[in-house]
């Protein structure tokens, strides 16, 4: 995607890029999050 951003900016669909950074980007960083702590569980 940021290719298209950088490059090809007059080509973005600016609908599915707002979807992008408000809902996908969110929910990646909670899976993100989700998976770093279950690798490293907090010590007792």
């Amino acid at each position: 995607m940021r290719n298209r951003v950088v490059h090809d900016y007059f080509e973005v669909d600016l609908k599915i890029l707002w979807v992008a950074v408000t809902i996908d980007v969110p929910r990646l960083a909670r899976d993100i999050e989700r998976i770093v702590g279950d690798m490293n569980p907090p010590s007792a």
